[in-house]
């Protein structure tokens, strides 16, 4: 649905932080930053009953490569990871979704420029 500074509006519901997107699920996802995204947070790709064969990483406002070692455990896994800004990322789950590929998202917030506030219509909030 949205994206802001604060995290995502996915299915009208707001969920502030990161975000874990499965087609058919959006989860509030522990690590805060790009740099905190390890395998072992990654483990319920895993666990899924239906495989993962590509993994969206949105890394917030701008570009960023994903930590050495999860890159090398989501190869060892044979899950293609895409790693682009937020803002694309969106788009690029949505499409992937919309033909059915077996995809995944992990999503960053874009930051926290702008100060806290409540839920409900935000400046600053974009469509996706």
């Amino acid at each position: 649905d949205a994206f802001a500074s604060w995290g995502f509006t996915v299915n009208g519901v707001a969920l502030r932080g990161s975000v874990l997107l499965l087609p058919s699920a959006s989860l509030l996802f522990a690590p805060a930053r790009l740099e905190a995204l390890t395998p072992a947070s990654l483990q319920v790709l895993t666990l899924l009953e239906s495989r993962t064969d590509l993994l969206i990483v949105g890394t917030g406002r701008h570009a960023a490569r994903l930590p050495a070692a999860t890159s090398a455990w989501l190869g060892e896994r044979g899950i293609a990871a895409e790693s682009m800004p937020t803002q694309h990322a969106c788009s690029t789950f949505n499409f992937a979704v919309q033909e059915q590929r077996a995809v995944a998202a992990v999503l960053f917030p874009l930051g926290n420029e702008a100060k806290a506030h409540e839920y409900g219509a935000e400046p600053g909030t974009k469509a996706f």
